[in-house]
C-alpha cells in the first residue's frame, strides 16, 4: 500500500513497502491522478492542466516539469504501483477510532530524594518529601496499572538506590503481577554487589544518563564531585555482567560542545545502546538560559511506517498509553510535563485517572496548530511537553522549524 497524505500546500506519498516517502507538490498531486486514470502522455497531462488552469496553451516549462515528474516516478518504481495508491479517506480514520484505548507503559517515581542536583533535573529532586507514598499505596498503584494494561514499568526517582528497600519489594511484586519489562532508571553513583546481584536475577534493565565526556562537564551539571567517576564505574560494572543497559545523553548549553566526545567515551567504554543526545526540555529547574545553543537538525528524513501511520491518524505518537506518577501521587501525562496534572491517586482511583488521560492520548496531529497542514503528520514524532510547558497544549512543537505553509 501507498498511502496519499493531503497537507495545507503539498502532499506526501508513504510507500509501506520500501519505507520511502515523497513529498509532491500540486503537480505531482495531479500527474499522480492522471496516472490512476491511466493517463500517461505527458502531451496529454499538458494538455489537460493547462484546460484546468485556464490557460490557452502550455509552455515547454511546464512539459519539462512533468516529464520531469514522470521519470521520476519511473526511477522509484512507482509507475508500475499506481494502483496501490490509497487517498486517505476521513471516514476510514474514524473506524479506527473505536479500538480499544489500553494503557500500556508507566513511570512511577518512587522518591523525590536525590543525592545530586542537576542542573536539568525535570523533576527538580532533592530532598524527601513527607508525604510521599508508603509500600501499600504503591502496591495498590501497580495493581491497578496492571489490571489497565500495563507490561512495562520505569521506576524512577530521584534517585531510587536512596529508597533501595521500597525498590526491590516493588520490582518484585510488580513481577509476581506478570509485569514483562521493568527498567531501573538511576544516576548509578549509589550501585553496589547487592543491586547488581538483584539485577541479574530479577532480569532487570538498567539506564542511566551521561552528562560529560569528563567529571570536569558531568560533575559541573551534576553539582557533585566524583559523580563522574562513580557512573562511569558503575557502568563497567554492568557491561562486564551483559546487563541490559541503556544510556541518554542530555544536551544543554553547559555540554554541548561535548557531545560527539560523549559519544566517543560511551563507545570506548562499550556502550551501545544509546541515542543521539536529547535537548534539554523546559521542566523543573531548566531555564532558557540552559537551553542548548545548537539547532536541531530536522532533515526530514522520516521512514514509511504502516504501524506508526495507522496509530498516528488516531493517537498522539508520545503520549498515547502512558502514566507518569510522582512520589506524591500526582499522575502527568508523562515524567516532562510536571504542570500538567490530570489526578491524584490518594483521592481518586488509577483507573478512573486513566480515562481522564485518553484525552490527552487522542491530541493527534490534525488537532496541533500548523502539524494540521502538514503532509508528514502521521509519521511525525511529536513531543507534546514541550509546547504544554509553554502554555499551549496544542501549540507546534519549537524543536520544529518545517513550515508546511511555505508556497514554492
Amino acid at each position: 500500500m501507498i498511502a496519499l497524505v493531503k497537507g495545507r500546500v503539498r502532499y506526501a506519498l508513504y510507500d509501506f513497502k520500501t519505507g520511502a516517502v515523497f513529498s509532491l507538490n500540486f503537480l505531482g498531486m495531479m500527474i499522480i491522478y492522471y496516472l490512476r486514470n491511466r493517463i500517461s502522455n505527458p502531451w496529454i497531462i499538458c494538455s489537460l492542466l493547462s484546460s484546468l488552469e485556464g490557460k490557452p496553451i502550455y509552455s515547454s516549462e511546464d512539459y519539462k516539469n512533468v516529464v520531469e515528474y514522470l521519470n521520476h516516478f519511473s526511477d522509484i518504481g512507482l509507475m508500475d504501483r499506481i494502483d496501490e495508491i490509497q487517498e486517505l479517506d476521513l471516514e476510514t480514520k474514524k473506524s479506527h477510532s473505536s479500538e480499544e484505548m489500553k494503557l500500556n507503559f508507566a513511570w512511577c517515581e518512587l522518591t523525590h530524594e536525590c543525592n545530586l542536583r542537576c542542573l536539568h533535573c525535570y523533576a527538580d529532586a532533592g530532598t524527601k518529601e513527607v508525604n510521599e507514598l508508603s509500600i501499600e499505596k504503591w502496591k495498590n498503584i501497580i495493581s491497578q496499572l496492571v489490571q489497565a494494561g500495563v507490561t512495562s514499568i520505569q521506576f524512577t526517582g530521584g534517585e531510587i538506590f536512596l529508597v533501595r528497600e521500597l525498590l526491590w519489594q516493588l520490582v518484585d511484586f510488580a513481577i509476581s503481577l506478570g509485569v514483562e519489562d521493568i527498567e531501573l532508571y538511576t544516576n548509578l553513583t549509589l550501585l553496589n554487589q547487592i543491586d547488581i546481584n538483584n539485577i541479574i536475577s530479577k532480569k532487570v534493565r538498567v539506564a542511566t544518563t551521561i552528562l560529560g565526556s569528563c567529571s570536569e562537564v558531568h560533575d559541573s551539571i551534576t553539582q557533585n564531585h566524583g559523580s563522574f567517576d562513580k557512573t562511569i564505574a558503575a557502568i563497567k560494572s554492568l557491561l562486564e555482567k551483559e546487563i541490559k543497559l541503556r544510556v541518554a545523553v542530555i544536551e544543554m548549553m553547559q555540554n554541548e560542545n561535548d557531545i560527539e566526545k560523549i559519544y566517543q567515551l560511551l563507545e570506548s567504554v562499550g556502550v551501545r545502546n544509546y541515542r543521539n543526545a536529547d535537548q534539554v526540555r523546559s521542566a523543573g529547574r531548566v531555564n532558557r538560559e540552559m537551553m542548548s545553543t545548537k539547532k536541531i537538525n530536522n532533515s526530514l528524513a522520516f521512514i514509511a511506517n504502516k504501524e506508526a501511520f495507522e496509530r498516528n491518524k488516531i493517537w498522539n505518537p508520545c503520549w498515547a498509553f502512558k502514566f507518569a506518577i510522582n512520589s506524591r501521587g500526582d499522575v502527568m501525562p508523562c515524567v516532562f510535563t510536571r504542570n500538567l496534572k490530570i489526578g491524584n491517586v490518594n483521592s481518586v482511583s488509577v483507573l478512573d485517572i486513566i480515562s481522564s488521560l485518553q484525552k490527552y492520548w487522542k491530541i493527534t496531529k490534525d488537532q496541533i496548530d500548523v502539524c494540521c497542514d502538514c503532509e508528514y503528520k502521521y509519521l511525525c514524532f511529536d513531543c507534546r511537553a514541550i509546547p504544554t510547558n509553554e502554555g499551549n497544549l496544542y501549540g507546534k512543537c519549537a524543536r520544529c522549524d518545517y513550515d508546511p505553509n511555505r508556497v514554492e
